[in-house]
């Protein structure tokens, strides 16, 4: 019987997250759980930053559809991050502070929505979006993650697809919508 398996049929009997953690914490080495805690860091970062762009855009939108819209995705954002983060908790990992974006990639940014106009910052969200993919499959790759993690990061990875696809047809397709929506 693989350690997943044990952990699978132990959280069917406890079902806590803590109860979890706990048992897994009992099987790995101390190797294992620093990656795990590296990539639950991961995704807690990348899900800092769709929080904070999502806002941003939210703050700037004025349709109420559109800021609505990404409302929703930092409210979202800010769940992953909160799931996540019982998770770290439940291993033993510290506080941890989100990297914090350096004034240089800032003023890059602000000089690449000028150049590349208002629909630049929406393929900028749907580059993050790939790239908060991209953590979260390789996450799922992964085979020192817990099976009851893997299947939150699973729905977390589901609704990130979805976020994904719709604002590539917001971009895709709303074009003019978009250009109308801000400022």
């Amino acid at each position: 019987m693989f350690k997943h398996d044990f952990l699978i049929n132990y959280t069917k009997k406890r079902g806590t997250i803590f109860s979890t953690a706990r048992a897994y914490l009992n099987l790995i080495s101390m190797e294992t759980l620093s990656q795990v805690i590296f990539a639950l860091n991961k995704m807690v970062d990348i899900n800092g930053q769709r929080t904070n762009r999502y806002k941003v855009l939210a703050g700037k939108a004025k349709e109420i559809e559109i800021k609505l819209f990404f409302m929703q995705h930092a409210i979202q954002a800010q769940t992953f991050t909160a799931t996540l983060n019982k998770w770290r908790n439940a291993y033993g990992a510290t506080n941890y502070t989100q990297k914090k974006e350096s004034g240089l990639s800032t003023t890059l940014y602000n000089i690449k929505k000028i150049i590349g106009g208002r629909n630049y910052e929406l393929k900028e969200c749907e580059e993050m979006e790939v790239n908060a993919l991209k953590t979260y499959k390789t996450a799922l790759a992964l085979h020192f993650l817990p099976a009851s993690t893997i299947e939150d990061i699973a729905k977390q990875t589901d609704e990130l697809e979805k976020v994904h696809y719709s604002l590539k047809a917001l971009r895709e397709n709303g074009s003019r919508q978009w250009h109308t929506a801000f400022f």
